[in-house]
This record gives C-alpha cells, structure tokens and sequence, in this order.
C-alpha cells in the first residue's frame, strides 16, 4: 500500500505558521500607515522620468518614415541588445550592440543603410550597449535623438535632492528612485491639493487637473535638463472620484466571488467542506495583502487581479482534494476520518505539486526578465507568492479545517445522544424514583440505563427505541464480520 502521508498531524503547527504570517502583516500594515495604493484607487498622477545625456542623433533624409528601436534580445538572447531600424516597406535592419567599444563602430554599421545619418553628440568612448530602450518613429527630413545612461563613476546631475528641490513648489509629490542612482530615474506621485481641485475652472474634470500638474512636472524638468534629455517612460492619471468607485467595486468583487464560492460548495459538497474552502481563502488573501503590505507593491487594478486569479486557483486545487475526499470516504469506510482526509491529500499531492511547480515555470520567467517597475512585473510578483501560499493552504489549511468542524459536531451530536440516557432531575410533587434497569450490550461494552421513575413521553420513549435499535444494528454487524 502507498505510504500515506500524515498531513493532519501537522495542522496545528501550520495553523500557528499561518497566524504569526497574518500577525506580522497586520502590524505592518499599522505601523508603515497602510497600503501604497495607486492612483487606480486613490486618484492623481504618476510619471515615471529619466535624465539620461544624448548619446546619437539620428536624421531621416528620406522621403518615407523610418521606425527606430533599441531593444534587448528575446529569453534565448537576454544578454543582449540590438537596434533595430524598419523602413516604410517593412524591411529590417538589425544592429548587434552587444560587444561594440564606441559609438564609431555603431556609426560605421548605420551608415551603411540609405536614407539616414548618425551624428555622435556624447563621448565617443561610450559603448553602445549602454544606449537606452527605446521606440520611437522619425518622419521624413526630421531627427530623433538617442541617449545613454550613466554608469558607475561618472557625475550624477540629477540626484534626488535636486530633483526633491526642483519639484519644492508643488504640493503633495512623492519621489522614488528607480534603480541605482547613475541612473537618474525617478517615479512622481502626486495628488492635487483639495483646494486646487475645488478652484478648477468651470466645466473642467479633476483628471484634467492632474493632466496640467503632469505638464507642469515635465515642463520644469525639461527646463532645467533640457528637452531631449528628459525621458518620459510613464505618465498616467486618474481622477479621485473614479479612484473611490474603483477601490469599492473591487471590494465588493471580492466578496461577491467569496459568497457565490460557499455557495458553490455546499451545493456540491455540503456546508462543512464550503467553510474549510472559504477560510482557506480567506487565509490566502490576508497572507498575500500582508506581502504586499510589507514590500510596499503598489496596489492596482493588476494587484487585484492577481488576488481574484489566486482565489480561482487555491479554490481549484482545494476542490480536486475534497473530490477525493468523498470519494474515499465510500471506499474507505472502515477508516477514522483523519485517515481518510491523510489518504486524500496523499493521493492528489502529485497532482498538486505538478500543478503549481508548472504555473511557476511560466510566472518565473516573466517577473525575472521584465526590467524596472511595472505593473506586470507586480503582477508576477504577486502570483508567484500566492500560487505558494495557495498550495499550502490546500494541504494544510482547508482539509484540516473540514476535519477540526466534523470533530466539533461528532461530540456536540455525542453529548446530545447520551444526554437522553442521564437521570431525570427530581423536583418538588414527584414520583419517587424506581430502581434502574440496565440493558447490555456485552460485544460493545456499552451500558444504557433507562429511568423507570414516571412514565416517559412519547418523545423520549422514541429516543430510547432509537438507541436500542442502533446497539442490536452493531450487535448484527459484528456476527457478520465473524
């Protein structure tokens, strides 16, 4: 026989893991004031900004549009990085930069294709490798302009306190360094003053508001570094009223989908099995918000829909062991019901692992190769610890809860059984109580005593035939198995 894997054993170490997990968010979410919630459920701007020096300038002298990119190489080719230049006709022309010394020898390669010309405005010294992504669309008889980032040693021009000096007059900016410093890219959140908002002029939405605080932000970088250096990666708004509906409506999502979930259940299973999937769930969520809470992940339309996809997927994983354990609970009759939970869940433990180990092969990737902030990257993030918590809490979360309830009810229904056969409290007026007459069960060992004082009701004498027919039904099956 398959050695059976003794998960019920472990339930109430996993119970204290899981507490001290959802503790430790909680005090977090207290003390570091909350979520970082995004302008999806609080409103206002958001702009990602990098001051990079130009590096190329490249001019269009021909009569059609050329499309311009610097990329780097697909999952085979990640190490490296290619410009890529398309023509109207859709023919491309692909650059390796990976290996390149100076922007002479990228010069050298370009020049070779009809139509357009690089002038080199940084040093020359620069390798090509460090040239920024970017896409971008160069009309005929006009120029674009490409730069590159600064590396380890060479002079910072934007630090944080400039860029924290240069935004000083407006209200309510919040800045955040992407990547290391040489890299001079920031994140701005901001959130137009009440004031400001209410003194918009007439016909005019809270999201235009924002979209002027944008224009504002970029202009003052732009006067300060430049046009062509200042980079713009981001720039999104959201109006606050919106923001509020939002953030409600993914609350009432949520619970709607737990609600409609416990229903599901217990017309499948039965309302036993609907509270251990449910808690199981609810476990899921406060652990991955605690996570979230804790990295300070910006809370998006994207989190949210993470948070809905791993309740689909612990719910899916929590049902294939609850299929097995009623399965088994026909073939394994004979068997205590920790035995059968430990059956179940040792039987679909391939299945489980097979499951979240291939769902993580594809998020994996996505999280490790998608650079800087995004929410995709978030998104992956937010996956790949809610696949691992929703495992655990398959095997050690739902299927010990259905057993601790099963267990509350077996003794509740225990002491209701054996209350009937207790002595009837005397009371004042009373028949004196008779002698009691014992009935014997000698193969089970069981005793019922059966009070001969008054008379017993109907209800009562129901009660009692009841239980003598369940001892004489044991007795029966007893002889059989002899």
């Amino acid at each position: 026989m398959k050695r059976i894997v003794r998960f019920s054993k472990l339930r109430f170490i996993a119970l204290t893991v899981s507490l001290a997990l959802i503790a430790f968010g909680v005090a977090n979410f207290f003390i570091g004031q909350g979520f970082n919630l995004g302008i999806d459920f609080k409103g206002g701007l958001i702009q990602q900004i990098q001051v990079a020096p130009v590096a190329l300038t490249f001019s269009n002298s021909g009569e059609s549009a050329l499309e311009l990119e610097i990329v780097k190489g697909g999952i085979l080719e990640s190490d490296k990085k290619y410009l890529n230049i398309m023509d109207a006709d859709g023919n491309k022309n692909s650059i390796e930069l990976t290996g390149m010394d100076s922007l002479n020898q990228l010069i050298e390669k370009v020049q070779e294709i009809s139509a357009l010309q690089v002038t080199v405005d940084g040093p020359a010294t620069v390798s090509p490798e460090r040239l920024i992504s970017i896409k971008k669309s160069i009309p005929a008889k006009e120029t674009a302009t490409v730069n590159y980032s600064l590396q380890s040693g060479d002079k910072v021009f934007a630090t944080l306190t400039d860029v924290r000096n240069l935004l000083g007059s407006i209200e309510g900016v919040n800045l955040q360094v992407v990547g290391e410093p040489e890299q001079q890219e920031y994140i701005i959140r901001a959130n137009v003053p009440e004031t400001d908002s209410n003194e918009a002029e007439a016909g005019e939405s809270n999201t235009d508001v924002y979209e002027l605080l944008g224009k504002k932000i970029i202009e003052l970088f732009q006067e300060k570094y430049g046009t062509e250096q200042v980079l713009i990666k981001q720039s999104e708004t959201m109006g606050a009223q919106l923001a509020q509906v939002l953030a409600m409506n993914s609350v009432y999502y949520i619970l709607i989908a737990l609600v409609l979930i416990l229903i599901y259940i217990t017309i499948r299973f039965k309302i036993t099995y609907a509270v251990g999937a449910i808690v199981a769930l609810v476990h899921d969520v406060l652990i991955m918000l605690g996570f979230i809470c804790v990295l300070k992940i910006e809370i998006s339309t994207a989190t949210i829909a993470a948070v809905l996809t791993i309740i689909g997927y612990s719910l899916n994983d929590t049902i294939v062991v609850y299929d097995r354990i009623r399965e088994n609970f026909s073939l394994l009759k004979d068997h205590t019901l920790d035995d059968i939970i430990d059956t179940s869940i040792t039987q679909s433990l391939s299945r489980t692992i097979v499951t979240s180990l291939t769902t993580l092969i594809a998020v994996i990737p996505l999280y490790i190769l998608i650079t800087g902030t995004s929410n995709i990257k978030d998104f992956a993030l937010s996956l790949i610890v809610g696949i691992v918590v929703g495992t655990y809490s398959s095997i050690f979360i739902a299927s010990p809860v259905v057993l601790g309830w099963q267990r509350v009810i077996d003794r509740k229904k225990e002491k209701r059984d054996l209350s009937i056969f207790g002595k009837r409290p005397s009371s004042a007026g009373a028949v004196a109580a008779k002698p009691e007459t014992k009935i014997e069960d000698k193969t089970d060992k069981t005793t019922v005593n059966i009070d001969q004082g008054e008379p017993a009701s109907s209800t009562e004498h129901r009660q009692i035939t009841r239980v003598q027919r369940t001892v004489q039904k044991k007795k029966k099956k007893k002889k059989k198995k002899r």
